[in-house]
């Protein structure tokens, strides 16, 4: 049987906006969509495009400081 269901989260718990037809103990899986609008594979995608290689200016890389030597792990 497939239902949908409205639900609220709170406190960690998942509220039930009606009771559900099921019986008492009754194991079901539950698959959870956000209602949140996150950006689309297409939309991120574009983003990503229209930023790529826009950079202007010069790469800085500041001294590393100094490091532990290590005995090779062999």
């Amino acid at each position: 049987m497939l239902l949908e269901a409205e639900a609220v989260y709170e406190n960690g718990m998942l509220k039930l906006e009606k009771p559900l037809p099921l019986d008492e103990h009754e194991r079901v899986t539950v698959r959870i969509e956000s209602r949140i609008n996150r950006m689309s594979r297409e939309d991120w995608q574009n983003l990503v495009l229209s930023t790529a290689g826009k950079w202007e200016g010069e790469f800085e890389r500041p001294e590393q400081g100094d490091y532990e030597q290590r005995e090779p792990l062999s």
